[in-house]
């Protein structure tokens, strides 16, 4: 997702839709690379900021062959320097590598034809 808010409100659906899974949210407001490295031991979904995860890839704190599926919330923002361009960049990156296992990626947009 692309604000605070909408990753808040994500969690809490995900968490209400999938009960008995380990939810958390987690945006550049609230988590220090470490406790983003210990999400990704402990949690079976995590849902941040495009941003946040984007900060996480540059630093290398996490890694694309670490996560099972990324989901892409109004992925029609997903242009030119945006964050999630960005994040798929790297995941273009790995792909054409052949190195790594990498994640289900799915888009998703209530506005076709946007963007």
């Amino acid at each position: 997702v692309n604000t605070k808010p909408l990753a808040q409100q994500q969690m809490g659906v995900l968490q209400e839709m999938i009960p008995g899974a380990s939810v958390k949210c987690c945006t550049g407001d609230d988590a220090s690379a470490v406790r983003m490295r210990l999400l990704f031991k402990e949690e079976d979904v995590i849902v941040c900021t495009a941003g946040k995860f984007l900060n996480e890839l540059d630093d290398s704190t996490v890694r694309l062959d670490e996560v099972s599926l990324i989901v892409v919330d109004e992925c029609h923002h997903s242009r030119k320097k945006a964050p999630y361009a960005k994040v798929m960049g790297y995941y273009l990156e790995e792909k054409q590598s052949g190195k790594c296992e990498l994640p289900q990626v799915v888009g998703l947009t209530a506005s076709p034809g946007a963007g």
